[in-house]
């Protein structure tokens, strides 16, 4: 419990500072006002620290699963329906025309900690998606694990990348067909 002493009278504080106007208008009123002061800035750090540490956290999200690999661009050489890459790109960039049937195939290594500590590593299936021109998005097929299949909604330019995040920047294979 804390104690104020103003112009020798003691009064308690149970976590406030309530003093009576009758008895010490000024002092009064110079503590209502501190005390209103206190909560503003303090409301006022806290907001702007929730503020900071989110723009930290998305960063920090937003680049552990975007930031670590590099982009390729997707060149069919003149008469190929397919176009096929290996190695650790994570972006995949290419022009294409409105009603072209795209189909994406994607694997790659996906390493995990066992439960004896080891890293062990597989084969696996990732999760294609696609975003273009006019907030295209295309992805989500869970009946065939690592194909993306989509008609192209309108001329421009493509990105297609993967999920989870984990097998981000590892060795993959990627087949991607347009007709």
């Amino acid at each position: 419990m804390g104690r104020l002493r103003i112009n020798s009278l003691i009064m308690s504080s149970f976590g406030t500072a309530w003093l009576s106007l009758a008895v010490m208008p000024t002092a009064s009123w110079e503590i209502q006002t501190s005390r209103i002061r206190n909560h503003w800035l303090r409301a006022i750090v806290f907001a702007l620290t929730a503020v900071f540490a989110g723009a930290i956290c998305s960063e920090a999200i937003a680049s552990s699963c975007n930031g670590n690999g590099m982009t390729k661009k997707i060149r069919f050489e003149k008469g190929d329906l397919c176009w096929k890459y290996h190695g650790t790109a994570v972006d995949f960039v290419g022009k294409f025309s409105r009603g072209q049937k795209v189909a994406v195939k994607m694997s790659g290594v996906l390493e995990e900690l066992g439960a004896n500590g080891q890293t062990t590593s597989s084969i696996e299936a990732r999760d294609p998606y696609v975003t273009g021109p006019g907030e295209f998005y295309a992805g989500g097929n869970f009946e065939e694990p690592g194909i993306l299949r989509f008609i192209v909604p309108k001329n421009g330019t493509y990105t297609i990348t993967f999920s989870p995040c984990a097998m981000q920047g590892n060795m993959g294979d990627v087949v991607i067909c347009a007709k």
